[in-house]
């Protein structure tokens, strides 16, 4: 028989008191909280103290350069691959999971991984305002948020048996994308009032680039204006999140076609794909995180 396959998960960070608690707590179930890898890029709010059993890299803090960002995790999980079979890059708010009618966590996905690269199915988890009450942080999110909708921008190839090259924000790599069973929450506005806080926080840094994408800009009557919209969706009928799901299917298979005349760019894929339905997430996913 041959031997388990192992993983680690690693993410970078800047001053994420809400969402860091969540990304270890939810990691260190999936892998062992020693196989959780944090590189803190000059927190300053206490955030990144006392990780446990968790692995802290320090640097000094710098303006926002997402090219070198990209370009400096691919280093530390090459050298991460050397002990590990796997890793999994993961931004602090979003919650990679394997369907878990198949697998019990991502330990055991990566024993049956489809390909050296899998790209997880993103989507960006709802705040119904008005309906649903701030989160409990003592109860599992997916058993107080149960909506959300698929985006391109979420679909990232997440799981590495080799070494990549990502492009800027981790959207894609130097690999062919190839879905699983794997799916991506992207957690960025899944309860108001942390979002909120979140995004005072990401207009206050320094930027390499001003042309830094919008979402780092964008006002709280911006970001309140795209909760409001999203809450207001219609919503979808069936969706069960398997591999055979056809809303799943019929969205991967977009992904793959915005594919055509894209070779040669930096995203390789159309980043402004999404599905304006609201999905409920199938009962089996409530407890996962």
């Amino acid at each position: 028989m041959s031997a388990r396959k192992t993983l680690a998960c690693v993410t970078m960070v800047y001053n994420e008191r809400d969402m860091l608690p969540l990304w270890l707590r939810h990691y260190g179930r999936q892998a062992g909280s020693s196989a959780c890898y944090v590189i803190d890029h000059g927190s300053d709010d206490g955030s990144t103290e006392n990780l446990g059993t968790a692995n802290r890299q320090r640097l000094a803090r710098t303006p926002l350069d997402e090219p070198w960002r990209a370009a400096y995790v691919g280093q530390v999980c090459a050298g991460l691959l050397r002990q590990y079979d796997y890793v999994a890059y993961i931004d602090a708010d979003e919650m990679l999971v394997a369907d878990p009618a198949r697998w019990g966590s991502l330990v055991d996905f990566v024993n049956d991984a489809p390909a050296p690269v899998t790209t997880a199915f993103g989507m960006n988890l709802l705040h119904l305002i008005g309906e649903e009450a701030e989160w409990d942080p003592s109860r599992p999110i997916l058993a107080q948020r149960r909506w959300a909708f698929p985006l391109a921008a979420m679909c990232k190839p997440a799981l590495i048996g080799r070494p990549v090259t990502w492009s800027p924000g981790f959207h894609n790599a130097d690999a062919p994308i190839i879905f699983g069973g794997l799916s991506l929450f992207h957690l960025a506005y899944f309860d108001y009032a942390t979002a909120m806080r979140r995004q005072h926080k990401r207009r206050g840094q320094s930027f390499a680039d001003a042309t830094t994408s919008t979402h780092h800009h964008a006002s709280d009557d911006t970001v309140s204006g795209w909760m409001q919209s999203w809450t207001r969706m219609p919503c979808e009928a069936g969706v069960t999140l398997s591999e055979e799901c056809p809303y799943r299917a019929t969205f991967q298979d977009g992904v793959l076609a915005s594919q055509v005349g894209r070779e040669g760019e930096t995203y390789r894929i159309d980043l402004s794909l999404a599905h304006y339905r609201r999905w409920q997430m199938p009962e089996r996913f409530a407890r996962l995180f």
